[in-house]
Formats: C-alpha cells, structure tokens, sequence
C-alpha cells in the first residue's frame, strides 16, 4: 500500500504553494484548518530549504509532539529524499540535549520523565550562554548513558548524542545549532518550547490550528507570535482540502463560536463524490456494539480504505485491540507498546491502526471510527475538552466517520449528534435497523443476548 496522503508539489494548491515558499529572512507562523495540507506544506518547504537553499539535511530539523506524527511523517521522507532523522518528537530532543549538557539523569514524575522539569532545565542553559562545549556532559567522546523512558522506541534506538549534535562534539560552537527547525502542530508546544526552538535555529516555521489544542498549558497564537517576534501571522491556508462536505458539517457542531463555525464551512474546496453521510449507531448493549464494529470494519477494508479507530487512552485501546484480534482483525497499535500480539503502526499498511484521539492529531485516514461514546469512556473531561476531542477525531476522516454508542445514559455532545439526522448531516442506526453500506445489500444485525452490565472494562 502506497503513502496515499501525500501530495507532490505540482498538485498543492496556490495558498499551499505559498506557504511552502515564504522566505526565511524571518521566522514563520502558518494557521490552516484540518485538511488545509499544513503537514504537506512543511514537507515540501524542508525539500526547498535543502534543495534550493542548501541547508544541510543535519542542520535542519521537523519537530512534532507525538511519536505516531512522528512515524506517519516518516513514512513519506524517502519520497522526498529526506533522512529519517530530520524528524523527531520535541520531548525527544529536549532529553537527549538535557543528557548531554545539563545533567546525566533526566529529572521523573509519576513513573516517567518529567518533560516540563527536562524543557526548563534546556532552557536554563541556552538562556545562560554558556559555551556549551565547556559544560561538563559535553567534554568526554562516551555520551551519557541512555534511560528507560516513555518516550518509545525512538528514545530506546536513537543515535547518540555526538551524532544528533556533532558540531557541539566537532567544534565546540554554541548555538544556533540549526539552519531551520519546522514545527507541525504548534498549538501543542508550550511558550517554553518555542523560546528554545527560538535559541537553537537561525528560523522557525511553524503550523498551527487553535481549534486543535487538546492539552492544557499550551500555545495561543498570540504566544507564538510573540516568541518569535512577529507582529502577525504570515499567512493562512483558506481551503480545507482534504475532508468532504459532509465531514466538515459534522465537525462544525463543535465550533461554538458562529462566526469561527460559518469561517470553517466555507473553506471547504472538496468535492462530494459519493453520498455517504456520518453513522452513528446505537447498540442496545456493549456485545452488540462490538460485534457491529468488527463488522463496519472489515465491511470499509473491501473498499480499501484506511481505517483509523480512536479511543480516549491507552487503556481502552489495548481492551479494543484484545476484542478485535479474538474477532480475528489484524489490526496495529502505537509503536512505543510493545506487545507480540499486536503490529505496530505502519502506515504503509492496510491494517486499521488503533490510536487515541490525542495521537491521531495531524493524520488523515478514509475512514474514522470512534466507539463507545458513552459517559464511562470520557469520566472528568469536560465539555469543551471533549468537543474538541470530538472535533479532531472527525476531521481525521476523508470520506467517511462511523460513531457508536449504547443505549442508556448518553453523552450530551451524543444526544447533540442524534439531533442532526433531521437535516441529513447523519444518519442514526439501531440495533433493530439494517443499513445499505456503499450500495451493497444492508447488514443485518446479529441475534442478541442481554448482558449482564454495560461495563467498558469487561468488553473494550
């Protein structure tokens, strides 16, 4: 299976084509909606930066916030004959330069490393001036020995320090250490973050979308701006390219400010090709959803397209991944889990990749599938986390989002959804009913047996 998300440069549009080719006399802040193309456009403006501007590839750096970004947009880097190592989690490069300058053991919290404790400490040092090369983790050739950490199996099979910084080892320089550091989801770093990407590069891009911030403590645009010394963004990439019609429908429910919602439905530039409008699905208890799901999704794999399925946390995935191997589905978990039983994400596969809301953030996927939207799953997020948890997930999705529930106590943002079949946003589903799927025959729903509860931790 090829990389079907990407895009080669001669089919960008014009707003992303000028994106990708705003100068470097001074830093970068670009500002897209999902499916705006604001990945593709940092891929092909690093292609231009060591093509036409020659940057070496180990003086230029793409940072991301999370590993499965990070694997999903390696996964392109050969078609663009871009080494692997020009991408890398912001996390990731804060502990292996607090191991090489600051100290030889990173600071923990709470069973792993404690990035917020690491981010200072880095940029203690850079604010310091100090030669670097005179600091004491720096001095010897042995590097500093590496910990086990959270961070997968990047931290666990990364290059030493010497290679990921071989000027500081080769000639003592202090920073700026690269040419160009290029940020993909801004709005996930924190102000700490981008004075030290201010420190450590000659320029800065960043991508960024507001109404994709999931975590607290996080980056406004205002912030951005002022770390990086701008008056104003420098531009914004109008058109939602990737999602349809009927996606961006659904995903503006959860714009509440009008005139931000009426803003994100008129960037829509995507054609609707097909009428397959959103399902969500009503099960009359936990076995019945489950059964339905495994059948939704092997029913999308005859069509060939990529499936993403989004749960809230780790746990829940793992539960899921359990049931749908039983059901006998191959299907693929984050890397930084390592379990025998189970692929890990390739994103050259056809397998459906498990992931949760928070690591499907920046990746596009045919079909997303979201289960069990009931209040157990989403215990003390609140509401405008979750319809931003919502929001994200939907735009994931190209073509088509299925969504499932059970019957009894739901979600309100649920009751929300349910109330939008009336207009032909999306389309309910029972237990009882039968629904034509791509025009084929409608799957019947299977025979029931009562359960006994409707507990999350007993089936997903």
């Amino acid at each position: 299976m090829s990389v079907t998300w990407f895009v080669p440069r001669s089919d960008l549009s014009d707003d992303q084509l000028r994106a990708v080719d705003l100068p470097v006399r001074e830093h970068s802040l670009i500002l897209g909606a999902p499916g705006s193309g604001k990945t593709l456009v940092l891929l092909h403006r690093a292609k231009r930066m060591i093509d036409e501007q020659g940057i070496p590839a180990a003086r230029l750096r793409i940072f991301v916030f999370t590993n499965t970004l990070k694997d999903y947009i390696r996964s392109t880097l050969a078609l663009l004959d871009i080494p692997e190592t020009c991408v890398t989690t912001f996390d990731h490069w804060c502990r292996e330069f607090y191991l090489t300058f600051v100290n030889r053991r990173v600071p923990f919290a709470d069973h792993g490393p404690d990035f917020d404790a690491i981010r200072t400490g880095v940029l203690n040092t850079l604010r310091g001036g100090t030669a670097l090369s005179s600091l004491p983790n720096a001095r010897g050739a042995t590097p500093p020995p590496v910990q086990q950490s959270l961070l997968g199996d990047e931290a666990q099979s990364s290059a030493s320090p010497q290679s990921e910084f071989p000027e500081f080892f080769a000639t003592g320089i202090g920073c700026p250490l690269y040419d160009a550091a290029l940020v993909d989801e801004g709005q996930d770093l924190t102000p700490e973050a981008f004075e030290i990407l201010r420190h450590i590069s000659h320029h800065v891009t960043v991508c960024m979308d507001a109404r994709q911030q999931l975590y607290e403590k996080r980056c406004e645009e205002s912030d951005i701006l002022q770390t990086l010394g701008l008056r104003k963004c420098n531009m914004t990439i109008l058109g939602a390219y990737r999602c349809c019609p009927y996606i961006t429908r659904l995903a503006a429910l959860f714009l509440r400010d009008p005139a931000e919602r009426r803003a994100f439905l008129n960037q829509t530039k995507t054609a609707q090709r097909e009428r397959l409008t959103p399902l969500l699905y009503i099960a009359s208890n936990t076995n019945e959803e489950k059964n339905r799901l495994a059948q939704i999704i092997k029913d999308r794999q005859l069509t060939g397209d990529r499936i993403a399925v989004l749960l809230p946390n780790n746990a829940k995935l793992f539960s899921l991944a359990r049931t749908l191997t039983e059901a006998g589905l191959e299907i693929e978990v984050p890397k930084q889990h390592r379990d025998a039983k189970y692929f890990t994400h390739d994103f050259q596969s056809e397998r459906p990749k498990l992931m949760t809301y928070y690591g499907a953030k920046g990746l596009t996927f045919e079909t997303v599938i979201m289960p069990r939207l009931v209040p157990s799953s989403f215990l003390q997020v609140k509401k405008e986390r979750l319809e931003k948890l919502f929001f994200v997930g939907i735009t994931r999705a190209t073509r088509w989002v299925y969504m499932s529930t059970v019957e009894g106590p739901m979600l309100p943002l649920v009751l929300e959804l349910a109330g939008l079949e009336h207009d032909g946003t999306i389309t309910i589903q029972r237990a009882a009913d039968s629904l034509s799927l791509l025009g084929r025959q409608p799957i019947s729903a299977p025979a029931q047996t009562p359960a006994s509860n409707d507990s999350l931790t007993d089936l997903f």
